[in-house]
């Protein structure tokens, strides 16, 4: 009997229908998924959770995407998994500051991020 160690992927959006259509893709592919609602629950997740890949939605309430991808790297260092924005809005500048902020890949279509997180991962 082999155990299949499964890549774990946080979704951080505030909006239900696209976690929902999030996971429902990622576990249809194989992955765990971990969910949280705002950015304050995406820093907790991270603190606490080992995850592979995280998406985090660029607006969401307490923190922002790029506020908890700044405030892991003050916590964590360089020790943190990639992390994937995401927006319904494409910004050049939001894209140029999470590339700055060490965002893996900026994403202004929210089905995206389904097709890149394999890649971070080896797969």
């Amino acid at each position: 009997m082999s155990i299949v160690n499964r890549h774990r992927v946080l979704i951080a959006d505030d909006d239900p229908s696209i976690r929902t259509a999030l996971r429902a893709t990622l576990e249809a592919e194989g992955f765990d998924v971990i969910d949280a609602i705002d950015g304050r629950q995406a820093m907790e997740a991270l603190l606490r959770e080992t995850v592979d890949v995280a998406i985090l939605d660029l607006a969401m309430p307490h923190f922002d995407g790029l506020e908890v991808l700044q405030e892991l790297r003050i916590v964590r260092g360089d020790s943190i998994p990639p992390i994937l924005i995401l927006t319904a809005y494409d910004s050049v500048t939001a894209a140029m500051e999470s590339a700055r902020r060490g965002a893996v890949d900026f994403s202004a279509s929210r089905s995206h991020p389904t097709r890149c997180v394999p890649q971070f991962m080896g797969r």
